[in-house]
């Protein structure tokens, strides 16, 4: 079932990049390029597609959803999605899923 369809909005600022690569012990080579970071996705008709295009198949199970080789806890209240307890991925997906909650900017009908 999972969470409604629409744009979902978590711009990453330079110090909360920070904090994060800091606390999680990121390895300088796994850090982004650039900084602030933009962290958007949409979710329409079954297809979840970050902001620059690439397009992820997914599967929702209870509060769970697996997206490519991870899986995380999600979590909505009607206006934000946060993700959290993440398993599988590459070290850097992290810091784009779990930094802070996903803001409903534009809901699709």
């Amino acid at each position: 079932v999972g969470f409604p369809d629409g744009t979902y909005s978590a711009p990453a600022s330079c110090d909360e990049l920070q904090a994060f690569w800091e606390s999680h012990q990121t390895p300088a080579d796994l850090r982004g390029g650039q900084c602030p970071e933009r962290h958007e996705f949409t979710l329409k008709d079954g297809k979840w597609t970050e902001w620059y295009g690439e397009r992820w198949s997914y599967s929702f199970f209870g509060d769970h959803v697996k997206m490519g080789d991870f899986t995380m806890r999600w979590t909505f209240d009607g206006r934000q999605v946060s993700f959290t307890e993440m398993e599988g991925g590459h070290p850097d997906d992290a810091v784009v899923w779990t930094l802070k909650p996903f803001v409903r900017v534009d809901p699709t009908p």
